[in-house]
């Protein structure tokens, strides 16, 4: 080819390169045309077996009714109705007729999707479109199709279909009709999102099931990781269902709940079927990165670090909550949204639905995952409570109710996991170890033992499956077992407990320190209640569930639970009530009676509780919570007395009578006065009621006219005392005297068996106080004893100057006790 370079410069040259170049293409033109038409041949074959592989199954379904039923008939020996090919049967035009409605259906079907398909919706939920219903009813109309093109055709070659196929056929046909009227009405509400949120929590479910033990490829890390993927596309179809609810006002009521419900039932779901039997290392988990400690690390990791001068490499641990917080996700966004646009009424729905989760998720022992779902339902709903107005009742009662469903949300996680206990207790575990195969891989996963002890008997079966390979035989023994899963319990048991109390503290007392600081003292008030709720909850739970269930498992020497650790809870849970009470005392200074009988009466409820605090403080000698509390307690007595009388205004009773019963709150307080100066006597220690004293100083010196006062106190009690009447709060009053008596008979002062009866005075009482020995002769005589008379005889006798009260009973108590003290004397 060389040679012919010299002539590149002649023209000749140039045109015969043009001519031979033409011709090339013309021949590479046919030949591209042909093979052009062989790819378009193949192209086309292939489409018609696509077809056919599509429709095989179909058609498959159609032959094997068509010549099965006629082998049946030919077996049976049915005769072969000769009406239906003669002439004047209308059967052919029957088939005919189903041949054209079944089209109709199917083309209609489909018209309806080419619809709904031509809306604009997001890519994400546009294969929700692929009804698996809708589908399996069109493979059901193809299949009828062919079977009466089968018959038709049989018809025109002059053969009998027979009468089970024709039977058959009708039948078919009957259900094709009353199934598209259903399916006509699913059709309708394809782009309901609750519908189709359906449709992705039975596809969620699904994958799950291949995920846990014994599913496809379950072990397979690839297969994991691909299951994974599936439901996390399926989440973000979910995302986006709910973000078209939010954003589309005709779907934001009740088609929302149910979205809202279905999202709460997979996660419910996943908890309780699936979770829990899929191994804790399976890549079904995503990833996330765990960074070391360089002085809490591997030395040979640290010194391979410090040769390359690069940091220390992150460890791959699995995120086993990655699910439960994509759902929690996107409860959350629906939640801030419907709060946003004050729609309460799906809020209050979205809150309870998870408080009850809440219940489950206890019972997993997944308490810090339940802390982090409370947390994030109560952020959105402290930002409404802080920039809400108490002037608005409508808006303050919805406020009022989604804090109350949190507090219950927090009260049923606590339950959960005091549930728990009656499951997981010692005698269930002796069994179930005993019944475990530990050669059976999937036996820990599919046994009934708390999910929580997992990853342990994971590593117990490692062992156990080591020493059989080795030794032929299992070799540890199940009280070891037993042993190992007892410890497990009891530092988990208390791991538990100590994250339900600090979790307690910080929303019952400092998150309640910011309402209060901000005012809401409502709000505040409601959550403190629930906190005393909780707090009993807790000491008799303690008390007489978990320390039962933990003294039955065996002493492990390590964790001396019995001892160090219990006292240490019960010391946090007394803290704990401690710090409730006295936020609850500081909104009871601010806090209003209420008047509404539509409206809970915290205030009522509060001051109850508090008298009931200060009594045990009194009772214990506890002078510093007895500080915190009296003094809001005898200021709020004054204003729920005001607030009696105008709850009593619309009723029909006495005047009198009223006064006498908005006067309960004095009662109570000077039973307790009273009781400061009986248990100081009795234990030689006056703080408490040096301490009660300077409060009624204190707070007499601030009123205009103290004399006024303490005479209206007074006045108050004769009308009592010329009642004949027995209050109510007679019988929570007389408890407390009830148990002051029981400390007089632990002391020995009195004895058990005298005082059961009520007449039988004690004279030879020995005690150095003249009070206690008053008191001890007198106790059983309620007319002649009783602690206001301690109260007024030691206090307001002296405050409001007077030598005798004129009070029968009264007079004669101050007199014995005078006549006691000069034997003192």
């Amino acid at each position: 080819m060389f040679f012919l370079f010299k002539y590149t410069n002649k023209k000749i040259y140039w045109v015969i390169r043009s001519i031979r170049e033409r011709i090339l293409f013309e021949i590479n033109k046919v030949f591209f045309k042909k093979k052009e038409n062989v790819n378009d041949f193949k192209f086309i074959l292939k489409v018609f077996f696509e077809f056919i592989k599509v429709s095989l199954k179909s058609i498959l379904i159609s032959l094997f009714f068509f010549f099965g039923l006629g082998y049946i008939e030919s077996i049976a020996n049915i005769n072969a109705n000769p009406y239906l090919i003669s002439p004047d049967s209308p059967y052919r035009d029957l088939l005919t007729a189903i041949v054209s409605v079944t089209g109709v259906y199917i083309g209609l079907y489909f018209t309806s999707i080419s619809i709904f398909a031509s809306v604009k919706v997001p890519p994400q939920i546009s294969s929700l479109f692929r009804d698996k219903v809708g589908n399996l009813y069109i493979t059901f109309l193809c299949i009828l199709l062919a079977h009466t093109l089968l018959m038709l055709g049989t018809l025109s070659f002059g053969g009998n279909p027979g009468m089970l196929n024709s039977v058959l056929n009708l039948v078919f046909a009957f259900i094709a009709i009353f199934v598209f009227i259903s399916l006509g009405w699913r059709t309708i509400n394809l782009l309901n999102p609750s519908i189709l949120g359906e449709t992705i929590r039975f596809e969620i479910d699904k994958t799950l099931n291949r995920v846990k033990v014994k599913g496809f490829k379950w072990q397979d890390k690839n297969f994991q990781n691909h299951y994974r993927k599936i439901v996390d596309d399926k989440i973000d179809k979910m995302k986006c269902l709910t973000q078209i609810c939010m954003s589309e006002r005709h779907f934001k009521d009740k088609t929302l709940s149910d979205l809202t419900i279905q999202i709460l039932a997979i996660y419910k779901s996943y908890i309780k079927n699936y979770k829990y039997k899929i191994p804790p290392n399976s890549f079904w988990f995503i990833r996330k990165r765990k960074h070391r400690k360089w002085f809490l690390g591997d030395i040979s990791r640290e010194e391979i670090a410090l040769n390359t001068k690069t940091a220390l490499m992150p460890d791959e641990i699995p995120n086993r909550f990655w699910l439960e917080d994509e759902l929690i996700d996107i409860i959350e966004k629906v939640l801030v949204k419907s709060l946003d646009s004050n729609d309460f009424e799906n809020a209050l729905t979205i809150v309870q639905l998870t408080s009850y989760l809440l219940e489950d998720i206890g019972l997993n022992w997944e308490i810090e995952q339940g802390i982090s779902i409370i947390k994030r339902m109560y952020r959105p709903v402290l930002a409404l409570t802080l920039k809400s107005q108490e002037d608005d009742k409508e808006y303050i009662n919805n406020v009022l109710a989604l804090n109350d469903l949190i507090a219950f949300g927090i009260a049923d996680l606590f339950i959960g996991f005091i549930k728990s206990f009656d499951v997981f207790n010692y005698k269930n575990l002796r069994q179930q170890i005993s019944k475990v195969n530990w050669r059976d891989e999937c036996a820990v996963y599919e046994s009934k033992f708390h999910p929580a002890f997992l990853d342990m008997l994971i590593e117990v079966q490692k062992k156990c499956n080591f020493e059989i390979e080795i030794e032929g035989k299992k070799i540890t023994t199940d009280w070891y077992i037993i042993q190992l899963l007892s410890q497990k319990f009891i530092s988990l048991t208390v791991k538990n407990l100590e994250t339900i109390l600090r979790f307690f503290s910080d929303t019952f007392i400092y998150d309640v320190n910011e309402l209060i600081r901000k005012k809401k003292y409502l709000t505040a008030t409601l959550f403190l209640l629930r906190a005393q709720e909780l707090s009993s909850k807790l000491v008799n739970n303690f008390n007489h569930s978990i320390k039962k269930y933990i003294s039955e498992f065996p002493k492990v020497d390590e964790i001396d639970y019995k001892e160090k650790d219990m006292s240490k809870i019960l010391k946090g849970i007394g803290s704990f009530n401690d710090g409730v009470i006295e936020n609850l005392a500081k909104c009871i200074l601010f806090l209003q009676p209420n008047t509404d009988e539509e409206f809970p009466d915290f205030y009522g409820q509060s001051f109850n509780l508090i008298c009931f605090e200060v009594y045990e403080a009194i009772r214990s000698n506890h002078t510093e919570k007895f500080n915190k509390l009296f003094i809001p307690l005898l200021s709020s007595a004054f204003k729920l007395y005001y607030g009696l009388l105008d709850d009593l205004k619309p009723s029909n009773i006495r005047a009198l009578d009223k006064v006498l019963l908005a006067s309960e709150p004095f009662m109570d307080l000077f039973e307790l006065s009273g009781y400061a100066i009986l248990y100081g006597e009795l234990y030689d220690d006056s703080s408490i009621w040096k301490s009660c004293k300077g409060c009624w100083d204190k707070y007499l010196d601030l009123v205009e006219d103290k004399n006024k006062v303490t005479q209206f106190l007074i006045t108050l009690y004769k009308l009592r005392k010329t009642s004949i009447r027995i209050y109510e709060r007679d019988m929570l009053r007389f408890n407390w005297s009830r148990r002051f008596n029981a400390k007089l008979i632990e002391k020995k002062i009195i004895s058990k068996e005298r005082s059961r009866d009520p007449f039988d005075r004690e004279e030879d009482v020995e005690h150095k106080s003249p009070l206690i020995r008053v008191w001890a002769r007198k106790t059983f005589l309620p007319s002649l004893n009783s602690p206001i008379y301690v109260f007024m005889a030691g206090y307001l006798k002296d405050v409001a100057g007077i030598k005798t009260f004129n009070i029968s009973g009264l007079d004669d108590f101050i007199q014995i006790l005078d006549r006691e003290k000069k034997k003192n004397a």
